[in-house]
């Protein structure tokens, strides 16, 4: 019952998309259209979101583009960490790009930091760690690119942590020993749907550093957890 039920997404569903591509829910719609308002009544634009490849994604990042004015690029470098779909015995998705950039203001001028091309060669040897490297590589390498607006990315939980992360001495990439496996009930707790997290670089190149910019927009409450600022444990 929370998954949108509307022509455009009877189309999706019989052109096979939805396969190992789950959309975007209602409620994660709704959530995503509150936080939209909030960026845009405080200032927050930019001309381009960066988006993983993932359906639910690029349909969260169609919300914050209509409130936004701005167009989506895809970036799969920001995909989870492709371990996660071999520890369900998925393949690596098709994401049918080529059909999503007819239904959704995609920008297919974009030079990605990955391709999926590569991904794909890598399917089945990128570990857990070296995906959550991934991700933070195309933060870092993005965020030094001169430009005069913010950097918006729409990703996943594993993006929110990583990019907090950038401020703080929480990295995943140097916690993680051998085959240790993140929790990913747990990271789904700490960053509800509509989650936020904005840094601020100071400086450039090897001396640039981050800071947490909590508050940006005002907060969805879940329960002890807010979508407006990062929580690194979650307690039972």
């Amino acid at each position: 019952m929370n998954v949108p039920n509307n022509p455009a997404a009877r189309n999706l569903i019989e052109s096979g998309v939805f396969h190992d591509n789950p959309p975007i829910t209602a409620f994660g719609k709704c959530t995503i259209q509150l936080t939209a308002r909030a960026m845009a009544n405080r200032g927050v634009k930019s001309k381009r979101l960066i988006c993983s490849p993932t359906l639910r994604c690029i349909q969260t990042a169609e919300a914050l583009a209509n409130f936004l004015k701005a167009k989506i690029v895809i970036e799969p470098g920001l995909l989870e960490p492709l371990a996660w779909y071999r520890a369900t015995s998925q393949t690596l998705p098709d994401f049918h790009l080529d059909l999503l950039s007819k239904l959704y203001p995609i920008d297919t001028n974009y030079t990605p930091q990955y391709k999926l091309d590569q991904l794909l060669e890598n399917f089945d040897r990128e570990q857990e760690k070296e995906g959550v490297a991934r991700i933070n590589n195309v933060l870092r390498s993005l965020a030094q690119e001169s430009r005069e607006e913010p950097l918006i990315f729409v990703a996943h939980a594993i993006t929110l942590a990583e990019a907090a992360s950038l401020a703080t001495s929480n990295s995943y990439t140097d916690k993680m020993e051998g085959g240790e496996i993140i929790d990913r009930i747990g990271l789904g707790v700490r960053f509800p749907p509509g989650s936020l997290v904005a840094i601020q670089c100071k400086g450039e190149g090897q001396s640039s550093s981050y800071d947490l910019c909590p508050g940006v927009v005002p907060p969805l409450s879940y329960g002890e957890f807010y979508t407006n600022q990062p929580v690194f444990e979650a307690t039972a």
